[in-house]
């Protein structure tokens, strides 16, 4: 269980840090970086509380005009315009009531750090946050919040929360944001949830991690959860529908409603030629044809193995539509014998890759890290808003010897050509060649499909 999880971490960011994963973790959070639309810029993830957490990092906020104005008419949840990335689910939560008010504050080393408000279900915990500068602190950051239960156990939950915060605290005084807590099968929601928060800060922007020191206190929260509003507030539909595009088959199992989120239950038939990737265009639509599309940053989905996985939509459990269609048209997909390529180390030579689009441009050796940059050619119409991250975080080198990469990112510019860096720690004695595995690539299976959910 521990080697096929793994085999799936870090597709985008740097690798998981100082938490140990239990074995008995039948479900893993699965990123993509389609969906994070990250330009020029390193991507990077976090693992909290016991379980393996992906993070698509927002880059961008984008609200609707209508959600604009039904926030700004609720009394102090204006601030959450500024922190969601538009989410139907999000409207229908504040319109109906949905938004627990905290409003609990500490105080240390002239940082004051408020837990303002939260949104919970059996899906996740969205919590709102703060930090006020009362001292002469310039940019500061979330580092890490850790949820335990009563016991002190850390939740079996995976965390994500937004990029790095670019201001000066000297000349705005306080920061808002917003953490997710996403909830698995084996997660058990504790009666009361415990938060420690640790910061970071440095004295310069653009984003310096390495520059950062972590501040040495921690604020610390304690929330009471009243699991009784919630826990009947679920809709599950049996879809058991099968459909083939260009000879792949696949099935829509079940298709679960919470405030928070859709969850879609999806099967790969195991003699399937080419290894599914990913939907394009997947939306979950009412009888008006209104659309409820992919959530885009964040968890996006889950699996428990190469042939099972759960995806997530915005929510429509208040709408509650009179009819249901998932529908699609793209799926990415690859054929399974072209999954790996291979690079030869000592010639600086591409020896394998899925089609021409992907070529190796150099290779240059660190004393700390080995970077690989290759060059990917995508669609300009298909992929103008996708940033792929190639390959898993996972190589094997010419012994069969696997090892984690360091980290990995994609820059874009204004072509349809994109950069994928793949990092090495220079401390790692391969044998040549390596070997990587194609986690995301732009080659595609087209057909149109609509699926009847409810009537």
């Amino acid at each position: 269980m521990f080697e096929r999880e793994e085999k799936e971490l870090m597709e985008l960011g740097e690798k998981i840090n100082n938490t140990t994963k239990p074995d008995s973790i039948d479900e893993y959070i699965k990123k993509g970086i389609e969906e994070g639309q990250m330009k020029k810029k390193r991507m990077r993830a976090k693992k909290l509380a016991n379980i393996v957490a992906f993070v698509t990092l927002i880059t961008s906020i984008r609200v609707s005009p209508a959600i604009a104005v039904v926030l700004s008419k609720v009394p102090g949840l204006e601030y959450i315009v500024n922190l969601i990335n538009y989410d139907k689910g999000i409207k229908d939560i504040v319109d109906n009531n949905f938004v627990q008010p905290i409003n609990l504050s500490e105080e240390h080393e002239d940082l004051v750090f408020s837990i303002k408000d939260i949104i919970i279900d059996s899906s996740k915990c969205i919590v709102f946050y703060s930090i006020e500068n009362k001292g002469n602190h310039r940019f500061v950051n979330l580092n890490e919040m850790k949820f335990t239960d009563e016991l002190g156990e850390g939740l079996k939950a995976a965390i994500t929360w937004g990029s790095f915060i670019d201001k000066d605290m000297n000349i705005e005084k306080k920061l808002e944001g917003k953490v997710e807590l996403n909830f698995g099968e084996e997660t058990i929601i504790p009666d009361k949830l415990f938060i420690a928060v640790t910061l970071r800060e440095s004295d310069e922007g653009n984003d310096s991690r390495d520059k950062q020191k972590i501040l040495s206190s921690i604020w610390k929260f304690e929330i009471p959860v009243d699991k009784e509003k919630f826990e009947e507030m679920h809709k599950v539909y049996d879809i058991n529908e099968k459909f083939e595009i260009e000879g792949q088959k696949i099935s829509f199992k079940t298709l679960t409603i919470t405030p928070t989120r859709i969850a879609l239950e999806v099967e790969y038939d195991k003699n399937n030629s080419k290894k599914i990737l990913g939907f394009d265009d997947l939306a979950i639509l009412n009888e008006k044809g209104e659309e409820w599309a992919r959530i885009s940053n964040g968890v996006i989905g889950s699996s428990k193995d190469d042939y099972n996985e759960t995806l997530y939509f915005q929510s429509n459990y208040f709408a509650n539509p009179k009819e249901l269609h998932i529908k699609g048209s793209s799926i990415r997909a690859v054929d399974k014998d072209k999954l790996e390529v291979i690079v030869d180390m000592d010639k600086n030579e591409l020896i394998k890759a899925p089609d021409h689009r992907l070529t190796l441009k150099s290779i240059s050796k660190g004393n700390e890290e080995i970077t690989l940059e290759f060059s990917l050619i995508t669609d300009k119409i298909m992929d103008e808003k996708h940033a792929y991250n190639v390959f898993s975080h996972e190589f094997k080198d010419g012994s069969g010897k696997v090892y984690n990469n360091k980290s990995s990112g994609t820059h874009a510019g204004e072509s349809n050509e994109q950069g994928i860096l793949y990092h090495i720690s220079s401390e790692i004695k391969y044998k040549n060649p390596i070997y990587l595995k194609v986690y995301n690539y732009p080659e595609r299976i087209k057909g149109e499909f609509d699926i009847k959910v409810k009537n």
